[in-house]
């Protein structure tokens, strides 16, 4: 269909008979006229302008008609890119010669909004016109267009001033939330280019201030921003326009003059304001302003160490702000400090202890966190003494302040325990103990319905305990209150769970599959082929740092979990040097930005305000892996510690194959014997364990005794050195082979009786040099190992009865 271009010519006719009639300068008259031929004799009326466009020409022609063209400054600009053009086109769209029917349709349809784009447009080509127009650029304020035409962009307002708006709201849109700031000043404004989908667009922000320093600390901190969402979000064009004013007259000229001091000034100047725009409903919350001044120091810190080398803020501080719990903390009053036992705990209840180089001289995984200490609901009876124990007490810090909610509730219960029982009046009581028996008992009953594992009644039980012990003068702790809170039988292990072959190969292999899919895969297949082929532990490897590797010596140097806090040097084969090698490459490029991290091994790029680069969570990506396949796999509840389990098995399983001695394969675990069997070693493999100790094999043997979990005293007749008992009174053997026979009787209390006769054994045989003699006692060995392959067995049936 044909466009009848004639509308469009007959709108060019009326647009300049009406610019004739209401624009009273005689020289704005004549510019606007050249104007409007310029924009429509270029295109010689080939084009058809929409409706919105048109509106555009009206709202120009009204805002002009009353100026001169000495009043065409940046100030103009701002008021009519902000002017109330709802008002204005009522007001004087009556007076204009022009059918109004087409315009009022589409005003009403579009709230008018792109009709009010047009004019900004139009508005920004005209003040380029006039200053690349010699007519009209002699004049100091068309000259001074040069200086900000590039602040001249398209506007596409993201905020729109409300119609019957707050007034609150609509004076924050027109001073801060657009291009073309009301009562600004050129030398405010910053621009700012970002990329978007179709390409790149451009944004004005109102710094409000001609603080030279200050201005291009915003502009570098604004080039942070790289994201369309987070160039034009409203909270950071309103963070800008305070800055200077958040500061309360305390304004630095140079870095080394802001401090901590300034910060809080700040913190609360934005907290408030941001209070008091939700309410206006400029801002959904609250918290966006203190967020961004916060990603403001993190930048700043940052970014003046490295660019300049300067530390400006305490290391307190720069921890502290980059904590990504920091709002957190710092709003509830918590204390950040640094623990140092020769130092005074901190005066309040509620503080964070913050890693530092004591606490991160260890091989716990999780030694770069806080730690946080909240004693406000204990009693105050209470407090101080629970304070002075989690700041003087012997023993890792962490894991009191990890089980600081079992000995509240240990002290909330004791003050309700004394407000039940205030008026009973106890015969037996000594009244200077501050924790007497009846309390203590039914604390231990309580608890042990609480607790669902060994495990977790020991750890309570450990810090009541401890917390007892430490103030035993104090509450006149006797021995009696110690031994109900007895750790006795809750220490047992049934040995380890190690991965079984097949599992272990399925989970290597989705291991490598997630290499080719995941950012840093391959860091976490590393990990998992040290901790398979060497016995460090999962902390000791995390805790690996650039500097650790010795390649003349083969040797690395890292915080052992029994170091005491000090490094120890190991020898490690040509495998894990290779992997270390491989690792350190790999992180090195991102190993900056986080002083606490930066110098381990086994970190990765943290995309976040408050940090670049964190430690690998190799726990929870093990943790996926085996959910992603526990379909294929046996067992299907297997974590990061069975890793070590299961080098420690094969270590013991290889080492019969080859004949190694149990001591050989000890060093080789890092763990005694006993310690391998108790918590690493398959809980199945009895048969391994008593293999490898008695350097024989048992499938061939079998025993005619008993073996009984009690020992009865009705069998009186102690034979073999106390290893059991006989139903007979006379021997029925004439060489006395109590092994051999089928009266002889065993309890499973005479375990390391029988271990004990099994390394004697040993020794007797290394001693010998009768061969006779060596094969009788390698008789004896099998049939003592054997008889202890079984008692391990029962005793460790009895244990999952119990």
């Amino acid at each position: 269909m044909k466009k009848d271009l004639s509308v469009e010519r007959d709108f060019y006719k009326k647009i300049v008979r009406v610019t004739k009639l209401i624009v009273n300068d005689c020289q704005l008259n004549a510019a606007l006229l050249e104007f409007i031929d310029t924009e429509f004799l270029a295109n010689e009326f080939m084009e058809l302008r929409s409706i919105d466009r048109r509106v555009g020409w009206i709202f120009l022609i009204i805002n002009l008609k009353n100026k001169s063209i000495n009043d065409l400054d940046w100030g103009l600009i701002c008021n009519l890119h902000n002017v109330n053009l709802n008002e204005e086109f009522y007001r004087d769209v009556e007076g204009l010669g022009i059918v109004k029917e087409n315009i009022n349709s589409c005003y009403y349809s579009i709230g008018g909004r792109t009709g009010w784009e047009s004019l900004y447009d139009l508005l920004n080509r005209f003040y380029l016109y006039l200053v690349y127009n010699i007519k009209y650029n002699n004049s100091n304020n068309i000259m001074q267009i040069k200086d900000y035409q590039h602040l001249l962009i398209e506007t596409r307002n993201s905020y729109t001033p409300r119609l019957n708006g707050d007034k609150k709201y609509n004076e924050i849109y027109k001073t801060i939330l657009n291009n073309f700031p009301l009562n600004s000043k050129k030398e405010h404004i910053t621009q700012v280019e970002y990329k978007t989908i179709n390409g790149t667009k451009k944004i004005n922000f109102n710094t409000n201030t001609v603080n030279k320093f200050i201005k291009s600390l915003l502009i570098e901190f604004l080039s942070t921003f790289t994201k369309a969402d987070d160039i034009t979000r409203k909270d950071l064009r309103i963070l800008l326009y305070y800055f200077v004013e958040s500061m309360h007259k305390e304004i630095p000229q140079k870095y080394e003059e802001f401090n901590e001091n300034i910060f809080k000034i700040q913190y609360r100047f934005y907290k408030n304001l941001g209070k008091e725009l939700k309410e206006y409903q400029v801002l959904c919350s609250d918290r966006r302003l203190k967020e961004l001044l916060v990603a403001f120091y993190r930048y700043l810190t940052r970014m003046v160490k490295e660019k300049y080398g300067l530390d400006i803020f305490t290391l307190r501080f720069i921890q502290v702000i980059n904590l990504k719990s920091f709002y957190k903390f710092y709003e509830n009053g918590f204390q950040f400090v640094y623990h140092n036992k020769l130092e005074v705990p901190p005066i309040g209840y509620k503080f964070c202890i913050l890693p530092s180089i004591q606490t991160l001289n260890n091989s716990n995984s999780d030694n770069d966190k806080l730690m946080t200490v909240n004693l406000e609901l204990i009693n105050g009876r209470y407090k101080e003494d629970v304070k002075e124990f989690i700041w003087y007490a012997d023993g890792y810090t962490r894991n009191l302040v990890g089980y600081l909610y079992k000995l509240e509730e240990f002290l909330e219960m004791k003050v309700t325990y004394d407000e039940l029982n205030n008026n009973v009046v106890k015969i037996f009581s000594n009244s200077r103990e501050e924790f007497e028996d009846d309390f203590i008992l039914e604390y231990r009953s309580q608890i042990e319905l609480d607790c669902t594992t060994n495990g977790h009644l020991k750890g309570t039980l450990k810090i009541i305990r401890k917390f007892l012990k430490y103030y035993k003068k104090k509450y006149n702790v006797c021995k009696r209150v110690l031994d109900i809170l007895n750790l006795k039988g809750l220490g047992k292990f049934e040995g380890g769970k190690p991965i079984k072959d097949k599992d272990c190969i399925s989970i290597y292999e989705e291991f490598e599959k997630l290499e080719g899919q995941i950012y840093n895969g391959r860091l976490y297949t590393i990990v998992f082929e040290i901790f398979l082929c060497s016995n460090l532990r999962i902390g000791e490897i995390l805790n690996l740092k650039y500097d650790c590797l010795d390649r003349d010596t083969s040797t690395i140097k890292y915080f052992s979990k029994i170091g005491k806090g000090k490094l120890v040097k190991k020898k490690i084969n040509k495998q894990i040097i290779i992997l270390l090698e491989e690792a350190i490459d790999l992180t090195k490029p991102h190993a900056k930005g986080n002083d606490l991290v930066s110098k381990y091994i086994f970190t990765e790029p943290y995309c976040a305000i408050h940090k670049t680069n964190k430690r690998i969570d190799f726990y929870d990506y093990f943790k996926s892996i085996v959910e992603n396949i526990k379909e294929k796999l046996e067992i299907k509840d297997y974590t990061p510690y069975n890793i070590r389990h299961t080098f420690i098995n094969n270590v013991f399983n290889e080492g019969i194959k080859n004949g190694l001695s149990l001591l050989k394969m000890a060093a080789i675990t890092g763990n005694s014997y006993k310690t391998c069997r108790i918590h690493y070693l398959d809980r199945n493999a009895v048969e391994l364990y008593v293999e490898t100790l008695a350097k024989v094999t048992i499938t061939d043997v079998d025993i005619l005794g008993n073996i009984l979990i009690h020992d009865e005293n009705k069998y009186s007749k102690v034979v073999k050195g106390e290893l059991g008992k006989c139903n007979k009174e006379h021997c029925v053997f004439d060489m006395a082979e109590c092994f051999l026979c089928n009266h002889f009787f065993t309890f499973i209390n005479r375990i390391p009786a029988f271990e004990k006769r099994i390394l004697s054994i040993n020794t007797e045989i290394e001693n010998s040099s009768n061969q006779i003699q060596i094969e009788e006692l390698i008789t004896e060995k099998k049939l003592v190992a054997k008889y202890l392959s079984e008692m391990i067995k029962l005793s460790q049936e009895k244990g999952r009865n119990n």
